[in-house]
């Protein structure tokens, strides 16, 4: 297992579950400052709309990349910079897997 494979299942994992509800009120008003009446769309979608937050709103990106890195010790950011770039790519990969697949969750 590599060593970042290792930082995502140790730390970041167990912090994006720790955040799932202030996850879910972040991308609620996310929403709300999109103006998006998320029910009302189909479920294509709803999949490119999230898609198109994590891919193309930078601002976005990288507050909620935040929220997860905020959380972490002062040892794990140490470590957490040594790699940066790939454990972004893995924050953003989860994050985005998680709303997907509670969407429901996260429209209430």
């Amino acid at each position: 297992m590599s060593k970042e494979e290792s930082f995502q299942n140790s730390v970041i994992r167990p912090v994006i579950k720790m955040l799932h509800d202030l996850l879910a009120v972040h991308f609620k008003h996310y929403m709300a400052t999109k103006k998006l009446e998320f029910s009302q769309l189909s479920e294509k979608e709803k999949t490119n709309f999230i898609e198109s937050s994590f891919n193309k709103d930078m601002a976005f990106r990288s507050e909620i990349r935040g929220l997860v890195i905020g959380h972490f010790s002062t040892e794990e950011f140490l470590l957490y910079a040594t790699m940066q770039r790939g454990i972004n790519k893995r924050i953003n990969t989860i994050l985005k897997e998680r709303i997907s697949s509670n969407r429901q969750n996260f429209v209430e």
